[in-house]
């Protein structure tokens, strides 16, 4: 491979208009790539998200349970609904 010999583009006057022709093609369609590329990639995210966050909710039914508090609901004595405006 070190003595291979890589051949040259060939140039003539077909291989001139094709590269115009692909030239012209390529800034004609840029636009239509763009929006294209843009949907495509905003189909995929919604899809994606969308499915995560169904499979995530389906998933977590079963562990709505709500947990045991160590707070105690205690109603506040008429002493100790003031006892908080003056703390010193």
């Amino acid at each position: 491979m070190l003595n291979s010999v890589v051949p040259e583009p060939v140039e003539g006057p077909v291989r001139n208009i094709l590269h115009r022709i692909d030239k012209g093609l390529r800034i004609v369609l840029k636009p239509f790539q763009i929006v294209s590329n843009f949907i495509l990639f905003t189909v995929a995210y919604f899809l994606g998200v969308g499915l995560s966050s169904i499979f995530y909710r389906l998933g977590n039914k079963s562990k709505t349970i709500p947990p045991d508090s160590y707070w105690l609901d205690v109603p506040p004595a008429p002493k100790d609904r003031d006892s908080w405006l003056r703390p010193f």
